[in-house]
């Protein structure tokens, strides 16, 4: 709590101000009621105190725009106490939206303090109804119009226009039928598509699975074999039929009969 101003007593009745504040805060946080400092008396004085913390500064004191953003503060928070009275209206209280109602009204900027960035007034009060202007003994009245002769006041009647008869009918306004969107054809082709897929995974997975994988047929890797110890040999000419028992001269009388075409004479026993 701390004192924003101080001033002299008038004798007016504080009981109002009290009772729209407690009736502002019993509906609204105190980020809204707190726009209204509270009244306290104090001997011949009236002091204006605020719950609201941080440094109070004066709004002649802010530059240009934050005077700006404070004004929007100002009204923001008495669009919503407005709406406060008209619900109180509705609901009946109609004391009390009055209250609320006339807790309303622009902000004098002379009383205007910025606390912590929100916007607190101070010397609020209900602002009387402006009275009529009175007419100064001095002025002469305007004379009055001469009033216009009684058949001037009397009503032309136009009689309307007779229809004519060959006219020929309007035709009558045929809105079109509401356009009906098509389905794309390429919609059709998601049930194909989520039938195929549950076929690959329910057939043909498991088939695959319960297959398993082929074995691979290979070459097998060539083996070294050893040398035999034992070698046949098949001579097909004919040097076999020599006697086992011929002698080198027998030899060399074949070596000499090799010229001989006739195998016959060349193999004969000797």
């Amino acid at each position: 709590m701390q004192r924003l101003s101080r001033g002299e007593y008038s004798g007016a009745d504080l009981a109002p101000l009290t009772n729209a504040k407690r009736i502002i805060a019993r509906h609204f946080p105190p980020v809204i009621a707190d726009l209204y400092a509270d009244p306290q008396l104090s001997g011949d004085h009236v002091e204006w105190i605020s719950s609201r913390e941080g440094l109070p500064v004066r709004f002649n004191e802010l530059d240009k725009t934050a005077q700006q953003k404070l004004l929007d503060r100002v009204h923001q928070h008495q669009l919503a106490i407005r709406h406060l009275a008209d619900e109180l209206e509705r609901k009946g209280e109609f004391s009390d939206a009055e209250t609320v109602r006339n807790s309303v009204g622009s902000p004098d900027t002379d009383n205007l303090f910025s606390v912590g960035n929100e916007p607190v007034m101070t010397h609020w009060r209900i602002q009387p109804l402006p009275t009529t202007k009175a007419t100064p003994a001095f002025e002469t009245p305007a004379p009055a119009r001469p009033s216009p002769p009684p058949e001037a006041l009397a009503t032309k009647v136009v009689p309307p226009a007779p229809e004519r008869a060959d006219a020929e009918p309007k035709p009558a306004v045929v809105k079109p039928p509401p356009e009906t969107r098509r389905m794309p054809w390429w919609l059709l082709l998601l049930p194909l598509l989520l039938l195929l897929a549950l076929l690959y995974w329910f057939w043909w997975l498991p088939r695959q699975a319960m297959l398993g994988p082929g074995g691979m047929a290979c070459i097998p890797k060539p083996t070294i074999s050893e040398t035999s110890d034992f070698v046949v040999v098949f001579d097909t000419s004919g040097s076999m039929k020599i006697n086992v028992n011929a002698t080198p001269e027998d030899e060399e009388w074949l070596m000499k009969v090799t010229n001989d075409n006739s195998f016959r004479r060349v193999f004969m026993d000797p």
